[in-house]
This record gives structure tokens, sequence and C-alpha cells, in this order.
């Protein structure tokens, strides 16, 4: 979470300045709607986005909230699998009601990837296998039902008739992308992928954030404007890639690595304020003086799992 604001509060600001200067794409939203977006809780009070690509960062944080009480219980193994049980058969019992808190559509990948993770940190078994293989198939079909939500020509038959250009609209590139996407955290989570060392791949990966953030908008204006000036399509796409990835890496090391540090020791002490003002017998569960120091365990085991920052 504090990772995620700086950069978030950068793009925003400056997506919105440079569709303010070069409205080519659209024009830039009004000043309460871009400071809606920058608590990044817009899109649940049907906002629009400074950038489109933000609806995931709402389904990111609908995750945590969810998965914040089981935080403050305090994290097991046991836990972790009911949790990842429960939200499994929720999204399959789809409501409107569990489909807008659970995330139906979106709910498989996470709870895959927990599952994942724990085959990473205590070792695969069938349940964890179990949990993995019925998410798959969840996540196969959400991505079916959303390819016929943007194709209209494929309705509710699953038959893959022509688009309006002509084309023939598989079903078999989705399943693909899908189990393609399984297996390779599957390849990293059993540790099939241990042996690659490659230092720029930690380079990489810091960029992804920023780069997310700043791409669409700023993309696509970019590459109407060197279109307009005569630039063919694939120079200018390389042109924009490069500046996007050179944007992307000032943003990591000019915002991203400065200010959340300092977010995270001010939240860290606010919390211990928090703790502090409460009485010695009313602490929470997640309290680390009452909790017991995270040790290696078994997956039988409910002692707490090793607190690891998140990547993102």
């Amino acid at each position: 979470m504090v990772r995620l604001y700086p950069a978030y509060w950068f793009a925003v600001l400056t997506t919105t300045a440079f569709l303010a200067l070069w409205p080519t794409r659209r024009k830039p939203l009004t000043v309460d709607a871009v400071l809606a977006n920058l608590t990044m809780f817009h899109l649940g009070l049907n906002l629009d986005s400074v950038d489109a690509v933000y609806w995931t960062l709402w389904v990111e944080m609908r995750f945590y909230l969810l998965f914040a009480p089981l935080v403050w219980r305090g994290l097991t193994y046991r836990r972790v699998v009911v949790f990842c049980v429960l939200w499994t058969a929720a999204s399959a019992w789809s409501t409107p009601l569990v489909d807008s808190l659970g995330m139906s559509e979106y709910s498989s990948f996470f709870v895959a990837g927990m599952a994942m993770y724990l085959m990473h940190r205590f070792g695969p078994n069938l349940l964890l296998w179990g949990i993995v293989g019925f998410n798959w198939a969840l996540s196969v079909e959400n991505g079916l039902r959303h390819q016929a939500e943007v194709q209209p020509s494929l309705g509710d038959a699953r038959v893959a008739p022509l688009d309006a250009a002509g084309l023939r609209l598989e079903h078999w590139p989705v399943a693909l992308l899908v189990t393609l996407a399984y297996l390779a955290v599957l390849a990293v989570a059993l540790g099939w992928t241990a042996r690659i060392q490659w230092r720029w791949l930690t380079v990489a990966g810091a960029l992804t954030y920023p780069l997310y953030l700043l791409h669409e908008a700023i993309g696509w204006t970019a590459l109407r404007w060197l279109h307009r000036s005569g630039m063919g399509p694939w120079p200018a796409v390389g042109t924009v890639t490069a500046a996007m990835l050179v944007v992307a890496w000032l943003v990591h090391r000019l915002v991203e690595r400065p200010l959340a540090p300092v977010l995270r020791r001010g939240l860290d002490r606010a919390l211990e304020q928090v703790r502090a003002a409460d009485p010695p017998g009313r602490r929470s569960p997640a309290d680390p003086a009452g909790a017991a120091a995270p040790v290696p365990v078994e997956p039988e085991s409910r002692a707490p799992l090793p607190q690891e920052r998140s990547p993102v």
C-alpha cells in the first residue's frame, strides 16, 4: 500500500497536466474528479479515471480490504487456506452482492496466487493443487465471459461467429493465455526458475508499476502526435516505448524510492501511537507485543506466516 501511492499520485497529476496541454485523445477531468482519483477509491464512487488503466488498482484495493481482517487476526497457513476455499466457493455462487464485494470476475486470480505462494513457502500438496485447479477453471470461464462482453457479436451462444471486420473470433486464445499465465507463476512458485539470476530482471520488475501507470493516455497521445508529424508506425512505437521506459525509470528513482520509505516510517509511527493508546489488555491480535515471532513451520502448523513485503 505504501509503495503504491507515491508513483500513483505522480502519475495522476502528470497525466492530467499532459492531457490539459495536449488534449489529442480526450480532455482532462475536472478538478474534483482528479482529487477523487488521488484517493484510488474514485471508481467506488462511479467516477471516471484520469487514465483508463487505473481500474486494476481498484480491484487490487478491494482485495486488500477483503484480506485485511485476516492480517489483523494474524496470518497462518490454515487461515489462508480456509480464506482461499471460502472465497472460491463464494465466487462460484454468483449474486449481485457477492459479485460486487467478492469480485467474482477476478477473485480466481488472487486465490490461485495465494495458493501458489503457499506452495512456494511450504511445498505443494493435493489441497493446494485443487485450489489452483479450481480457480484456473474459473479464470478461463471468466475470461470467456469477458470476451463475450467486449465482443457483442459473440452473445451467449459460445459459438465463434464473424465479427464486424469479418474475422473469426475463437475462444481458444483466451484459454491459452490464461493457462500460460498460470504456468508462468507456477514455474516461479515451484522453483523451476531459481537458476535465472539475471540482474536486469530486478530493474525491469521495478519499472513495471510506473510504466503501467503512465503508458496509456500519454502513450496514445504521443503516438498520435508522432503519426501526424509524419513518422511511420513502427518508428513511432519504438520511440514512444523507449521514452516511456526512461520516464518509468526516472519515476522509480526520483519518486518511488525517496518517498515510499518516508511514508512507511510515518505510517509506522502512527500505528505505534495507536497501539500505545490502547489499554494493555485490549491489544489487537496482530499487535507484535502479544504475538509470537514468525518462525519456520510445517504446513499443518498454525504459527504465523513470515511477514514479507509485497513486490508492488
